[in-house]
C-alpha cells in the first residue's frame, strides 16, 4: 500500500511589528507625545508581549508540532533573522525570537538559570537601500509611477469628491490636511482607541467610517493594487521581498542537492528565516510592507481590510511531497487571536482546491512581480 509522505524543508516567515504608538500627532489632539512613554512610533509594552506570544506560536508549530524540524534549542546554523533598521521592528524581532526560545535549556546548560531568554542575533542593513524590508527605499521610478497615479483622472476625482471632508479635517485637526494624510488621521484614531484614550466629539462613527473607507481607497492607489493593478509599482515596492523569499527557497533546494557548493556553507543547514518588516514611510507615515507583499500574491483583500492590525504574520513553507514533488504552502496569521491558516488556494495562479502550490507554478506566477535588478529598475524613465 502506498502512503503519501510530506517533508517540510524550509520556512520563510515575515511578520508585522507589534502594537506601537502613533507615528505622529495632529496639533489639536489632547493626547500628545507625552502620552506615549516610549515615544511616537515606538513599540509599546503591549506590542512587545504580542511579539513574544507570536514567537511562542511559531515555536509550537515548527519546534513542537513538526518535531524534530527546528531544534528546541537555538542553533545559529538553522535560524536567521532580519529586520528593517527601525526600533520597533528590531525590538519586535528580539521579542519574537525570545518567545521562540523562552523555554530553551540553553540557559540551564550554562549555569544561567536566571536568564529567561536566549540571545539571538538580528541582522539589518541601511534603511535607504533596504529594498527587501522597507517600502520607501530610494526608488525614483516608483516615485515617478505614483506621481503619474496622482495626476490620473480617477485619483483627481477621488480628491475632488472629498474636498469638503478634507477641509473639515483641516479645521478639526489644526493642521493643513491633504488627501494623503487621511490614513494618518485614521491611524492616530485607531491607535489611541486601542489604548482606551477618549476621542473628541467630531470623531463620531460616521467620520471614522469615512476615514477608514478613504484610507483604504488611498492606499489601494498608493500601493498599486487599485484595479487595474500597477504591476510595475508593486514590483518595485514589494517585489524584492517576494524575490528574496523565493531565492532562499531555491538556494536551500540547490544546497540540499549539492551541499559542497561555495554558497551552501550556511544555507545547507538553514531551516528558518524570519523577517521583521512593516515600517511606515516618511511620505505616508503608515505601515505598508505586508500589504505590498500580499498585493504581489494577489491576496490584498486578505490584508487591506486589516491594515490597522498589528502582529500579523505570513509564512512560506517549502515542502517535498511524494504525490507532486516540491510545493509551497502559504499561511497567514492575522493576530495572536488567530491560528496560522492556509491562503495558498487564494493565490492567483495556484490551484483553488489545494493547500499546496507546486513550486514551479508558484515561481512562474510570481515572476511578473520580481525585479531583475532593483537598482537599475529604480532609475527614472
Amino acid at each position: 500500500m502506498f502512503f503519501a509522505t510530506f517533508l517540510i524543508i524550509f520556512i520563510a516567515n515575515a511578520w508585522r511589528h507589534g502594537d506601537r504608538a502613533p507615528i505622529t500627532i495632529y496639533p489639536t489632539d489632547v493626547h500628545q507625545e507625552d502620552a506615549w512613554p516610549n515615544g511616537l512610533g515606538e513599540l509599546t509594552q503591549r506590542g512587545i508581549v504580542q511579539q513574544y506570544m507570536l514567537g511562542k506560536h511559531i515555536r509550537e508549530r515548527y519546534v513542537e508540532h513538526f518535531a524534530p524540524f527546528l531544534s528546541p534549542t537555538y542553533n545559529h546554523k538553522e535560524i536567521y533573522i532580519r529586520s528593517t533598521d527601525v526600533n520597533r521592528t528590531l525590538i519586535s524581532a528580539m521579542a519574537n525570537v525570545a518567545g521562540m526560545f523562552s523555554s530553551d535549556p540553553y540557559n540551564r546548560d550554562r549555569n544561567m538559570s536566571n536568564l529567561m531568554w536566549t540571545p539571538v542575533p538580528i541582522h539589518t542593513v541601511e534603511l535607504s537601500t533596504d529594498y527587501i524590508g522597507y517600502y520607501q527605499a530610494n526608488c525614483k521610478r516608483a516615485d515617478q509611477l505614483f506621481d503619474n497615479i496622482r495626476i490620473s483622472d480617477e485619483f483627481k476625482r477621488m480628491v475632488s469628491d472629498n474636498k469638503e471632508f478634507v477641509e473639515f479635517l483641516t479645521n478639526k485637526t489644526g493642521m493643513k490636511v491633504d488627501f494623503s494624510q487621511i490614513p494618518i488621521i485614521y491611524d492616530i484614531y485607531k491607535t489611541e482607541i486601542t489604548h482606551g484614550m477618549q476621542q473628541p466629539a467630531w470623531l463620531n462613527d460616521k467620520v471614522v467610517s469615512r476615514l477608514y473607507q478613504l484610507s483604504q481607497e488611498y492606499i489601494s492607489f498608493a500601493y498599486g493594487y487599485k484595479k487595474p493593478k500597477n504591476v510595475e509599482l508593486i514590483r518595485l515596492r514589494g517585489g524584492n521581498l517576494l524575490k528574496n523569499l523565493i531565492e532562499n527557497m531555491e538556494t536551500k533546494l540547490e544546497c540540499l542537492a549539492n551541499p559542497k557548493e561555495p554558497n551552501c556553507q550556511w544555507m545547507k543547514y538553514r531551516k528558518y528565516q524570519g523577517f521583521s518588516v512593516q515600517i511606515s514611510s516618511n511620505k505616508f507615515k503608515h505601515d505598508s510592507t505586508m500589504i505590498l507583499l500580499f498585493a504581489s500574491l494577489n491576496l490584498e483583500d486578505e490584508t487591506s481590510k486589516d491594515f490597522s492590525i498589528y502582529n500579523s504574520a505570513i509564512a512560506f513553507e517549502t515542502w517535498n511531497r511524494t504525490i507532486d514533488g516540491l510545493a509551497v504552502r502559504v499561511l497567514y496569521k492575522r493576530s495572536n487571536n488567530n491560528m496560522f491558516e492556509s491562503v495558498t488556494h487564494k493565490i492567483d495562479g495556484c490551484s483553488h482546491s489545494s493547500k499546496y502550490c507546486p513550486l514551479k507554478v508558484f515561481m512562474r506566477r510570481s515572476k511578473i512581480f520580481l525585479p531583475n535588478d532593483i537598482n537599475k529598475e529604480c532609475k527614472t524613465k
